[in-house]
């Protein structure tokens, strides 16, 4: 049985975008997550320019 995976993406008041997701190829008791964060850019492409990430198991 498979889970989706949780991705959360999060407009920030500055214009910028949160994008919060487990990890891929992980199961999920291993709790690897990202965090990444985008430039403000006009819509659809709120994640086009990438700014910084971190990447936790």
């Amino acid at each position: 049985m498979t889970q989706d995976r949780f991705v959360a993406r999060l407009e920030l008041p500055v214009g910028w975008t949160a994008l919060v997701a487990e990890g891929d190829d992980a199961a999920r008791w291993v709790g690897r997550f990202s965090v990444r964060l985008y430039r403000a850019a006009p819509a659809p492409a709120q994640t086009a320019f990438f700014a910084a990430g971190l990447i936790r198991q």
